[in-house]
């Protein structure tokens, strides 16, 4: 059976951070940063304007639950595929489900190797 990878696979690096927008930084500063998915959940946060604004994009303003965006941010709990799925198509691309999830989405090292 292969290894299973999680988000703990996948910290942050020195100066990440650094490569956030002010307006991400702002959001940034409020969570204890966690791993690369944290990164793309700020960018998302930020993108929308806040996780109320995330959380009415995700809900199409029907039930806003800013519980819950605000609950992958500060406790680092994994946002489900589906929604990590749905954020990469509200932002048209500009935050993808493998920055979101990249313990699912995403290469792994040795798999870039052997891409190239």
């Amino acid at each position: 059976m292969a290894d299973l990878f999680t988000l703990d696979d996948y910290p942050l690096e020195p100066g990440d951070l650094d490569s956030l927008t002010e307006d991400e930084k702002k959001f940034a500063e409020r969570y204890p940063p966690g791993n690369q998915s944290f990164l793309a959940l700020v960018k998302a946060v930020a993108f929308f304007g806040s996780p109320a604004g995330l959380a009415d994009a995700l809900t199409n303003g029907q039930t806003r639950n800013t519980a819950i965006v605000n609950n992958w941010l500060t406790t680092g709990r994994t946002i489900p595929p589906e929604r990590a799925a749905q954020i990469e198509q509200l932002t048209k691309g500009a935050i993808t489900r493998s920055e979101l999830r990249p313990d699912l989405f995403g290469y792994l090292p040795y798999e870039l190797d052997e891409l190239e």
